[in-house]
């Protein structure tokens, strides 16, 4: 009976029973499936997941102040914050500080300072300065004149906060709220606070955007739903035409964009004379030929042999200006030199003698001011 069971199992022409066949297919299936999705998994854990949690991280961990002074923070875990603390708190500021003006860390310490106590930065550095020249004590009455902020406990508790290395300090802030100098939450004052505000204004937009959405799209959705294909297809395509506007925008802004920005260019030089050429304008006025890069980069292979003429022309034009040629009888001069013939007639009035100097203007051609 069971012999007669067994080979009623369905099998392929190998021999293996048709369901473990399936079996290894179907999880070959899987497999390739899993192939196909890991790299764009991977790709949003980098780029996406990653990110965030370091950022949410970083909301919440700042030991910068444990690194830097740790014996400070050591010595004030035990400290009431009723009154100053006592000369062995400042004994070991100092001898942080010190450690910190060699390894060049004191500033880090006193940005991190600065975001609860406006201008301890500044302090802090002098503080660290000045206590690297501090050989013995009393340290209290010298680090107070040294500074004023080490007389007050509202440093002293910023440090004793920062004995931690996990503060709440950023999410505090992002909400408007700080501690006072009895380390208690309280709210931040009015002219500085700023985030509330646009909190509720954001979340009162979003609110107000999402419950237009719904009364104008549920209409239609509706007609789209009810109408003929064709025509519901052509309301479809115009409202999926509004998403690629900002596209097209873009796309558009790089072809439109370079030109304003070389158009806003030769405008702000002055008015000018283009040569067809490229590369050079001849400007009225004292401004002399000059060599225009964006026209240049298009026709490179011209750049050298442009340069040479307009060089030899520029020549032509000073030596012009500072050498008349031969008076009439009525006392007037006679037209320029022969070698001004091959020079546009635009270049020369551009050129005056009492400003005609030739400098480079850039590594492939000349300009003359």
């Amino acid at each position: 009976m069971t012999s007669v069971a067994v080979d009623r199992i369905p099998r392929t022409s190998d021999g293996t029973p048709l369901k473990v066949k399936l079996q290894r297919a179907e999880r070959r299936r899987k497999l390739r499936a899993v192939g196909l999705v890991l790299p764009l998994f991977a790709f949003i854990v980098v780029a996406f997941v990653f990110p965030i949690g370091v950022m949410l991280f970083n909301a919440v961990h700042d030991d910068s102040l444990a690194t830097i002074l740790p014996r400070t923070t050591t010595t004030l875990r035990d400290w009431d914050g009723k009154d100053l603390p006592g000369e062995a708190a400042y004994a070991a500021l100092v001898e942080d500080l010190k450690q910190g003006w060699k390894d060049r860390t004191v500033a880090e310490a006193g940005k991190r300072m600065n975001y609860e106590l406006p201008g301890a930065r500044s302090e802090v550095m002098a503080s660290g300065r000045e206590a690297s020249k501090l050989t013995a004590g009393p340290y209290k009455q010298a680090m107070i004149a040294i500074s004023p902020i080490w007389g007050k406990r509202d440093t002293w508790a910023i440090l004793k906060r920062g004995a931690s290395d996990y503060t709440a300090y950023y999410l505090m802030r992002s909400l408007d709220y700080q501690f006072n100098d009895a380390s208690q939450i309280v709210a931040t004052p009015p002219e500085t606070a700023i985030f509330r505000n646009v909190f509720i204004r954001t979340l009162g937009i979003s609110i107000g955007v999402t419950v237009a959405t719904l009364l104008l799209g549920f209409p239609v959705a509706y007609l789209l739903a009810s109408l003929p294909l064709r025509t519901s297809n052509l309301l479809m395509i115009m409202v999926l035409l509004p998403f690629w506007t900002s596209l097209l925008v873009r796309t558009t802004a790089w072809v439109v964009l370079p030109a304003a920005a070389w158009r806003d260019k030769r405008r702000a030089d002055g008015p000018s004379h283009h040569f067809a050429a490229g590369g050079t304008h001849l400007q009225p006025g004292g401004h002399g030929c000059r060599h225009d890069p964006y026209t240049a980069a298009l026709h490179p292979a011209a750049d050298l042999q442009r340069d040479e003429d307009d060089f030899r022309r520029a020549m032509c034009a000073r030596r012009a200006r500072s050498e008349p040629g031969p008076s009439t009888p009525s006392g007037a001069s006679t037209s320029p030199k022969p070698c001004l013939a091959s020079a546009p007639a635009a270049c020369l009035p551009s050129f005056s003698a009492s400003a005609t100097t030739l400098r480079p203007h850039s590594s492939a051609g000349r300009q003359i001011r």
